[in-house]
């Protein structure tokens, strides 16, 4: 599983390419890429969750983003119901039990799907590590 995120949380924030310098946001594709290679390392996990991301809330951030990003018309569309599917992805759960049960593992794996499954035509990258630190520091996406 990909939980290596409260690692990543713990020495360097996730923040969207394009702010600031663009480097903050590297840590959280090396982790992507360790998860590609099964070579991420569990260290811990945090078993208590303070924040769910909604639809709702993840489109008004993304809707934030695209304006940070110079409101291109492609920045954050949909180009299907997978990024919804994402979401819904991370919360389900199998025989009573949550599939993912550490905020770390819904977080990580929602980086996953978002950036693998493509769901909007520009600007997955720096929208997955949006959507992710939230579910890491517990509070809504901005």
């Amino acid at each position: 599983m990909l939980v290596g995120l409260l690692r990543l949380h713990a020495s360097a924030a996730v923040v969207p390419r394009g702010e600031e310098d663009g480097a903050d946001a590297m840590p959280a594709l090396d982790v992507l890429d360790q998860y590609d290679h099964q070579t991420l390392e569990i260290e811990a996990i945090t078993q208590k969750e303070l924040f769910q991301i909604t639809y709702p809330v993840a489109i008004e951030a993304i809707k934030g983003l695209k304006n940070k990003f110079g409101g291109s018309s492609l920045f954050g569309n949909e180009k299907d119901e997978s990024f919804q599917g994402s979401l819904a992805a991370v919360y389900q759960t199998f025989g009573g039990k949550d599939v993912y049960p550490s905020v770390e593992e819904k977080a990580a794996n929602l980086l996953y799907f978002i950036i693998k499954n493509h769901s909007f035509s520009d600007g997955n990258k720096r929208i997955a590590p949006n959507q992710v630190n939230p579910m890491i520091v517990r509070k809504p996406p901005t």
